[in-house]
């Protein structure tokens, strides 16, 4: 492969092959393995004839074309736009998701300035909200690659068996979608979960779910991951009764 131009404005030329090639990266705990597939670079993008590989548990494949760099928006509704499947993925996003991940995404913008959309869907898995500092970011956190990608319009439908975690004063069990829009280090979830089943913990005391009406989480853009609860709960008492 060949690169030529600025910085801002890179030209790369040539063609990338791999058969059966093992991929590890610092953002990932484990190594993509299988990877096979090629791609062309065609001096102002990228076009991914075919790639797939095994990855955490499941597999991925990706095909379709990026620009390198931000194109005008007639030459890019022109293109058979980057589309990434995903199929039983087995994911541990510290702090945010553990459980198994299926979808389909596109990468649209660029490579520099990439943006994803499309629809995932979580299963068997937790969800935990955050107890102080908001997903991907810490006051210490600089900046990465990751926290470059725009999201916009990203479908999360929370499938069978996902919980909702707060450590340790609650736990949920439900179905719903959420849409996502912002960047990675900076989500905005809009979007509401129905609660079939949930426990919290407050003092010694443990609460469990009314199911005779409908319990609801409720997630906020301007709130990011710290939903507003409108949930009814109950909980038992031991009398005793003494006689003089």
């Amino acid at each position: 492969m060949k690169v030529t131009g600025t910085t801002q404005k890179p030209i790369a030329t040539g063609r990338l092959t791999l058969n059966n090639a093992v991929i590890r990266s610092q953002g990932f705990s484990e190594p993509m393995t299988d990877v096979t597939g090629s791609a062309e670079f065609e001096g102002d993008r990228i076009r991914v004839n075919g790639l797939s590989a095994k990855f955490s548990g499941g597999s991925i494949s990706m095909k379709g074309t990026i620009p390198i760099v931000t194109v005008p928006n007639d030459i890019r509704s022109n293109l058979n736009p980057l589309s990434l499947s995903m199929d039983n993925l087995n994911i541990d996003l510290k702090g945010l998701y553990r459980g198994t991940v299926d979808g389909l995404v596109k990468l649209a913008g660029s490579v520099l300035e990439p943006t994803v959309t499309g629809q995932l869907k979580l299963s068997n898995g937790s969800v935990f909200l955050p107890t102080g500092n908001p997903p991907f970011s810490s006051p210490s956190m600089k900046p990465t690659f990751l926290s470059s990608f725009k999201v916009d319009d990203l479908k999360l439908l929370v499938g069978d068996r996902v919980e909702l975690v707060l450590q340790p004063l609650l736990t949920f069990r439900g179905t719903g979608e959420l849409t996502l829009n912002g960047f990675l280090d900076k989500l905005e979830p809009d979007g509401t979960i129905k609660v079939q089943f949930g426990l919290v913990n407050l003092l010694s005391t443990q609460f469990s779910l009314d199911r005779s009406r409908a319990n609801l989480v409720r997630f906020i853009p301007t709130q990011g991951f710290d939903p507003a609860l409108d949930i009814q709960l109950k909980t038992s008492a031991l009398v005793i009764v003494t006689g003089k």
